[in-house]
């Protein structure tokens, strides 16, 4: 495996590809009639993965780009400033930029975020017996009902976070049991499913990726699929009276986001935003029963992603340039398909396209390997 910072560019570049596909995909009912919304979620996974291993592959073809790439490649190296401690070069400046930003973007998550952990330190556990009836009812051995409960008239939508030890987060609203029963179901299903961790390391890579359009849409578009996830496991465990009642529980939270001050940054909620388009979806799949059908092609649409991902480490554009006399000198010229050319001066050393070089004095040490011919028209 190798690594430059083309590699980095070209995954950088296929995760903006995959993050821009799954909002594309993820407006289509009957993809996600057909497909379910696993293949989407196994986009998000592919997005993480290639961000971590931006490297070449023994299969991986490089591309020597010859016109485009060096420039470019020689303006990130030429320095403006160079002293005896630091050298200060265009690619300098950019990670200074960019590891500046990280950090500004960090600080103000992290900003909000303590300001919100300080609201919840504040408040008591709100030991609700009906809740914790409807958590034991929905699984005897459900992890929540041992988490905190907070119940506070600020909180604008029910929420849970803290993935080692759950908060569960409800506006001071008056909740049928049959509401109750939803709101639970579903903020059960994000601590089942791990949604917390997906969530954590999605915000994660956009604050890296902070100047990325991409990754802010990743963003929000994962959010939006987790919470479909859970209104799906929500749909297959009510009957139809109780996915309407689970609606209008969903409209009455709507309402009460324009009132309350706080919602969870770091937990996943049952309403985390106001758009319509996207509401209309979450709403669109429960009355149609979209994910309620037993007809799986998963068996298509997975290795399909599976083959795009790994076509995504295919071609590698890489700048070509030519070996230097200290290439030369070091011996790393070894691949057979240089040769050398006998000179009156030497030897001359040309590549596979009979490009000239540099000429030698005499081939020493692994330049041995190379073949040697009298005239350049003789080699093949």
């Amino acid at each position: 495996m190798e690594f430059t910072i083309f590699t980095l560019l070209i995954s950088i570049f296929w995760v903006s590809l995959f993050a821009a596909l799954i909002p594309v995909l993820r407006r289509r009912m009957s993809f996600l009639k057909y497909f379910s919304i696993y293949p989407l979620i196994l986009l998000v996974v592919f997005c993480i993965l290639r961000l971590f291993l931006p490297v070449e592959w023994p299969f991986t073809r490089i591309i020597n780009s010859r016109k485009i790439l060096p420039p470019i490649q020689t303006f990130l190296r030429e320095p403006f400033l160079q002293t005896d401690v630091i050298s200060i070069t265009p690619s300098f400046i950019l990670l200074g930029i960019w590891g500046i930003g990280i950090c500004i973007t960090a600080l103000r998550r992290l900003c909000i975020y303590y300001r919100f952990q300080q609201f919840l330190n504040r408040q008591p556990d709100s030991h609700n017996p009906q809740i914790e009836e409807i958590l034991c009812e929905i699984n005897p051995h459900n992890p929540l009902r041992n988490a905190k409960i907070i119940i506070h008239p600020s909180i604008k939508s029910p929420a849970v976070l803290n993935y080692i030890h759950p908060i569960l987060l409800l506006p001071d609203m008056s909740f049928s049991k049959e509401e109750l029963l939803g709101i639970l179901m579903h903020e059960s299903a994000h601590y089942k499913y791990g949604h917390l961790i997906v969530k954590y390391i999605t915000e994660c890579i956009c604050i890296f990726f902070w100047w990325n359009p991409f990754f802010k849409k990743l963003s929000a578009e994962m959010e939006h699929l987790l919470e479909m996830h859970s209104d799906k496991y929500v749909c297959r465990n009510l009957d139809k009276k109780q996915q309407k009642v689970y609606l209008s529980c969903i409209v009455r939270i709507l309402e009460n986001l324009r009132k309350g001050t706080y919602s969870s940054p770091s937990g996943c909620s049952l309403v985390a935003y106001e758009d319509d388009e996207k509401l209309k979806q979450r709403f669109q799949m429960i009355l149609s029963g979209a994910f309620n059908s037993k007809k799986k092609w998963d068996f298509l649409i997975v290795p399909t992603l599976i083959l795009l991902f790994l076509l995504s480490y295919l071609v590698v554009l890489q700048p070509y340039s030519e070996p230097s006399q200290e290439d030369v000198d070091s011996g790393q010229l070894v691949t057979s398909e240089y040769f050398f050319v006998k000179t009156d001066s030497g030897y001359a050393l040309y590549d596979p396209k009979h490009h000239y070089i540099t000429t030698i004095a005499k081939p020493e040490g692994e330049l041995l390997n190379l073949k040697i011919y009298e005239k350049l028209e003789d080699a093949p």
